[in-house]
């Protein structure tokens, strides 16, 4: 991944490939998902669609990942968000 992606803090409304990439690493990290897999519907959540949209299922996602990795529960994807989720994400990958 591109480091200027894990730079850009991402929120609410915003748009672009680097959202995108933020809802395929939440469905690899949920479901195990494959890049840019959006037909999932595992348990009471259906996978996240990867539209390059964060909208308000996006920050629910990403306010649920924060909560289980013990992060600051805002819906805001930072630093510290963006470190922990590549990092389950890369390991997803090399375990699926």
């Amino acid at each position: 991944m591109p480091v200027e992606t894990q730079d850009r803090i991402l929120k609410l409304h915003d748009k672009g490939d680097d959202v995108k990439h933020l809802q395929d690493d939440l469905n690899i990290v949920r479901f195990g998902f494959g890049k840019n897999k959006v037909d999932g519907d595992i348990g009471s959540r259906p996978a996240l669609t990867v539209d390059g949209d964060f909208g308000l299922k996006t920050e629910a996602e990403v306010k649920i990942f924060q909560r289980e990795n013990h992060l600051n529960v805002d819906g805001i994807v930072g630093p510290k968000t963006w470190q922990i989720l590549h990092e389950l994400a890369a390991s997803a990958r090399r375990a699926g």
